[in-house]
């Protein structure tokens, strides 16, 4: 009778072992999920906004190639905003764009060459992910 007892006692305590050793391990899988998916969130929204502030740049390029009075402002593409700052030291343009799109924000430096003529034209020196 004693033996039969310690047998059953034995099986309980194994089976509550088993159990909590794979709910750790449920929980601990589940956490790492989470984790991830925040992680490919923030790289998705990142390259969203950053495919934002290359649109911009091209958008600020072509306008400052159509006016050389060109001197920035806010933009709106794809559901997000832009802000485009000019710096002009002789032909030597720069163009510095913040793309934010879902609370993040990325930024693009362009350096160039601008030559007033018909037609204008500018010479790209630099262009940098900030």
């Amino acid at each position: 009778m004693i033996i039969q007892r310690k047998r059953g006692f034995i099986a309980i305590l194994t089976v509550i072992l088993l159990l909590t050793f794979c709910f750790s391990l449920t929980v601990g899988v589940t956490y790492l999920s989470i984790g991830e998916s925040q992680s490919s969130l923030a790289v998705s929204n990142g390259a969203e906004a950053l495919s934002l502030a290359e649109a911009c740049i091209e958008d600020a390029l072509l306008l400052s190639l159509r006016d050389e009075n060109y001197a920035g402002g806010d933009l709106s593409y794809l559901g997000g905003t832009c802000v485009v700052a000019v710096a002009k030291n002789g032909t030597t343009w720069t163009l510095n764009v913040s793309g934010t799109k879902n609370t993040f924000t990325r930024s693009i430096e362009v350096v160039y060459e601008y030559t007033v003529g018909v037609p204008n034209t500018i010479i790209l020196t630099s262009w940098l992910e900030r």
